[in-house]
């Protein structure tokens, strides 16, 4: 017998979860694998009864690839996380990734829940890189909520002001990046690191206010974020901006992808500069180096 007997056989019995409950029934049935049996699973099971599955013996210590399929399945967001919350729970043995991964399948609010909850997160075996994509995995809303508590963040989510930065990059909305930038604490290379995801004009903005008092390196970095149109406008219209702060345009374009510098290349005849300091300060770039 193979998957389309067992099949016919769920379909026809008025308790589905009895027959999974038989092992010695589900062995007679040749050739099952992983996604079959979930698909299996997964049609004839709902959310209380694949919770049940694992009060079997011989699911609890099934394949861990199923056990995690069947259990991100489950549409009810208590039931996961009773699961995954479960002393030597059929979750107990997943890896840092393997958890964020499943509490990405909860819905944002109850993952803002389990984060704000110090006793919750001492069960739960997570990096600070995972420990990240969770918090990156929220709504724009419940992200923002969470970092308004930025001493928590720090202290219970083991999150430094690098991880910090690239969740506030993972904002959509501008105004909320900026908003976040200006009220939290962070160290200044890494806002300049948020920075950098915003739109070019508020960049130039920031620069011009530079109301966080940004180093030499900051600056370059927001100025090699920008697009390179953008740029040599930038640069053509704030050469005292560079002078101001002993920045010159080839330090930023040293600082571009490479594809951004055959871009710069292709426009340098745009660039505000006499034609001798020009070649001079260009010529690598120009060479086709």
């Amino acid at each position: 017998m193979d998957e389309r007997d067992l099949r016919r056989t769920l379909e026809s019995s008025n308790d589905k979860l009895s027959v999974f409950a038989d092992s010695s029934l589900l062995t007679k049935y040749k050739g099952l694998t992983v996604s079959s049996l979930f698909s299996l699973i997964d049609d004839f099971l709902n959310n209380s009864q694949k919770a049940a599955l694992f009060e079997f013996e011989h699911f609890k210590n099934i394949n861990q690839q199923l056990r995690i399929l069947v259990a991100t399945s489950i549409s009810d967001n208590n039931i996961k996380l009773e699961l995954l919350q479960k002393p030597n729970g059929i979750l107990s043995d997943l890896q840092s990734y393997q958890i964020s991964d499943f509490l990405e399948s909860l819905d944002s609010s109850y993952r803002l829940k389990l984060l704000q909850d110090p006793a919750s997160l001492k069960n739960l075996k997570l990096n600070k890189y995972s420990m990240q994509a969770v918090v990156c995995s929220l709504s724009d809303n419940d992200v923002i909520n969470l970092l308004e508590d930025i001493d928590y963040v720090k202290e219970q989510l083991n999150l430094d002001d690098f991880l910090i930065s690239g969740i506030i990059s993972n904002i959509s909305s501008e105004k909320d990046k900026l908003d976040l930038l200006s009220n939290i604490f962070l160290d200044s290379y890494c806002k300049a690191s948020a920075l950098a995801t915003v739109s070019d004009s508020a960049k130039a903005t920031i620069l011009s206010d530079n109301e966080y008092n940004f180093n030499y390196y900051e600056l370059c970095k927001i100025l090699s974020s920008m697009d390179t149109e953008f740029l040599i406008n930038y640069f053509n219209e704030h050469t005292d901006f560079f002078d101001n702060n002993n920045i010159t345009l080839r330090s930023v374009v040293e600082d571009l992808s490479y594809k951004n510098q055959l871009s710069f290349v292709a426009q340098i005849d745009k660039v505000n500069l006499d034609e001798r300091p020009k070649k001079a300060d260009f010529s690598y770039f120009t060479s086709g180096s």
